[in-house]
């Protein structure tokens, strides 16, 4: 009976590992268009995809302190990301090239190296930072792909903030 009720117990604990190590992950061969956030995986119910949402989570985290989203937020450390954008992006850029100027700078900022000068006069040069530059690269691709001016992508950012109430300033 004894030797019944151990074998019982490893099983039913032997399931239960089971059962919580065998969630879906996404496919690392499936474009990350197509790997939407799910609200059991993540609590969050987003139209984003996975990749997205954590390169949003990143811009909050890392950038918006000193770069905000808003039009008129006071007082301002560096400019609006949107005004980022609106430097290096162009419509004859590649994603690529983008990333790669925006990655570039933001791990090394230098006089030479700004296309802002305008914010270096009123902000002064970016600091340099401890930033990843995957992290750096996750963010540039999403600013990339993203109008951070449009409205759209304002309210993306407000279901966003209020799903996760992760961003500081509103």
């Amino acid at each position: 009976m004894k030797n019944l009720f151990t074998i019982i117990v490893i099983f039913v604990f032997l399931f239960s590992v089971a059962c919580t190590t065998n969630k879906r992950k996404p496919d690392a061969n499936q474009q990350s268009e197509n790997v939407y956030v799910s609200s059991v995986d993540r609590n969050v119910k987003s139209d984003l995809s996975f990749e997205q949402t954590n390169a949003l989570e990143l811009m909050v985290s890392l950038c918006f302190t000193c770069h905000s989203p808003d039009y008129g937020s006071a007082p301002r450390l560096a400019p609006p990301m949107f005004k980022v954008r609106e430097h290096y992006y162009r419509s004859d850029i590649s994603k690529n090239e983008f990333v790669s100027k925006v990655t570039s700078y933001a791990l090394n900022p230098t006089q030479g190296a700004s296309i802002m000068p305008g914010a270096v006069r009123n902000f002064g040069l970016m600091p340099k930072s401890g930033f990843k530059e995957e992290d750096v690269s996750k963010i540039a691709a999403y600013i990339y792909d993203n109008d951070l001016s449009s409205e759209g992508w304002r309210e993306e950012r407000k279901k966003f903030q209020e799903q996760n109430h992760s961003e500081p300033n509103k």
